[in-house]
């Protein structure tokens, strides 16, 4: 999905990684706060990372 370019400003919904079959958010050129978000996404990639390891 290309959010590029709005000129949004806030956080980012923390609800994003949620979605199921999102591979690509492109949020370039906004201001935007993510720190939960990033959080989240650290935290899935490190289980989806584990997860492969042990598969």
């Amino acid at each position: 999905m290309d959010l590029s370019n709005n000129m949004f400003i806030g956080e980012i919904p923390v609800a994003f990684v949620d979605l199921k079959n999102f591979t690509l958010l492109n949020l370039f050129r906004n201001k935007l706060g993510a720190k939960e978000l990033i959080e989240r996404l650290q935290r899935l990639q490190n289980a989806a990372k584990e997860e492969a390891n042990n598969g």
